[in-house]
């Protein structure tokens, strides 16, 4: 994990446990990638954190969970996801 991707899955996580208020960058119905994409202004961090979920051999478009996915679109809780911010703060600590 490069440190450049490891600094804004920080930021997330820091955000998303802060309650995900409205955001310059994160929104709560994103996913990490898109999330990422807006707080870099490109798409190469989350290229890597796709990279990352397919080494690690999850759907790369939906990690944890298709339908999870949805349900947390819709409803705004992407960043409440259990899943979502295990894998962070496990990955933060490994890296």
């Amino acid at each position: 994990m490069s440190p450049e991707l490891k600094k804004a899955l920080s930021a997330w996580l820091v955000w998303a446990e802060k309650g995900g208020e409205p955001h310059e960058h994160f929104t709560a119905r994103g996913g990490l990638c898109a999330n990422i994409d807006r707080l870099s202004g490109s798409m190469q961090l989350s290229n890597e954190l796709i990279l990352i979920f397919k080494e690690e051999g999850y759907h790369v478009l939906t990690p944890f969970g298709r339908d999870n996915y949805d349900r947390r679109y819709h409803s705004g809780t992407q960043h409440q996801d259990p899943a979502r911010l295990e894998w962070v703060r496990s990955h933060l600590e490994e890296y």
